[in-house]
């Protein structure tokens, strides 16, 4: 038996219905029923997602929010593992690594065949991004004079807030 049946009889897929199933949901949430039938992707904005990929709806809803999580503990561990290689090895070495290694992963994640290889390649993707990220603004600092460090500090984060905030848009 693959992971795929397994994932499946672990998390049957269900849909939105309005008859009563206790499936342990926090209050507030919309009950689900079984589904006997599948469930149909309104596909007229995109084309493919996570969700519609592996039927990550209803009950396996959640691995959508596992997805996320993952990512962000492989940020956690790569701020860690990637700082303390750049001090020990060099920052111009592992920001080369961490740069090859988000392209990589970047590119297997896109290429996933299954959750699991999603899920593993997005948790390596974010501790590499946190490479980088780490290694740039020191590495960035330690290229300058100390008269131009707080400028150039102040400037490079201000593209990356800039960045951001446009994503809210």
């Amino acid at each position: 038996m693959g992971f795929e049946e397994l994932l499946h009889k672990a998390l049957p897929n269900v849909t939105l219905g309005t008859e009563v199933y206790n499936s342990g949901e926090p209050e507030g949430e919309p009950l689900t029923v079984p589904c006997s039938q599948g469930w149909e992707y309104d596909r007229s904005e995109f084309s493919s997602t996570i969700a519609t990929e592996w039927d990550l709806v209803c009950q396996q809803r959640g691995l959508n929010k596992v997805t996320s999580t993952c990512f962000f503990i492989g940020v956690l561990l790569g701020a860690v593992v990637y700082g303390y290689l750049s001090d020990r090895f060099g920052r111009r070495r592992l920001l080369l690594v961490a740069y090859v290694s988000t392209l990589a992963l970047g590119l297997m994640s896109a290429a996933s065949v299954n959750y699991i290889m999603f899920v593993t390649t997005r948790m390596l993707t974010g501790s590499a991004l946190a490479g980088f990220t780490i290694i740039v603004l020191p590495l960035e600092l330690e290229w300058l004079d100390v008269e131009h460090r707080t400028v150039a500090g102040v400037i490079s984060t201000t593209f990356w807030t800039g960045g951001v905030l446009l994503l809210t848009l």
